[in-house]
């Protein structure tokens, strides 16, 4: 009974920990990529480049998924489980290695606004009307 507590608890903090991580990374990697353009409204030249890496993005996510439905898939399934499991794993640690490396060169803009303070407070105004 222990050892069925054990892993259940197990899997409920890694499903947790997968859910935080993808969200962070989700809702965070686009956004820092589209900072990097140091754009106005009225310079067309910086809005087509700040297009062109949003279609490049979203394409380099589709390849990843296509890749790892494909190829992952079939290294886990035909050749080895643990070879299949550390591509992702290898290409995930020299991402981070390369975006580590790199941190001096990104433009980080610093947050404008508290958008929670921001949307508690147009909904207060406007229960208030």
């Amino acid at each position: 009974l222990h050892s069925h507590y054990s892993t259940a608890m197990l899997l409920c903090v890694a499903l947790a920990l997968i859910g935080i991580g993808a969200g962070g990374i989700k809702s965070n990697v686009g956004p820092l990529g589209a900072d990097q353009f140091k754009s106005t409204l009225l310079q067309s030249s910086s809005l087509l480049r700040q297009k062109s890496y949003w279609n490049w993005f979203y394409f380099a996510i589709n390849i990843g998924s296509l890749l790892a439905f494909t190829v992952v898939s079939y290294v886990c399934q035909n050749v080895s489980f643990a070879i299949g499991y550390s591509i992702p794993s290898v290409c995930l640690l020299l991402a981070m290695c390369i975006f580590y490396s790199s941190r001096h060169r990104y433009f980080i803009l610093p947050p404008s606004s508290n958008d929670t303070t921001s949307v508690l407070q147009e909904t207060n105004d406007d229960a208030q009307r």
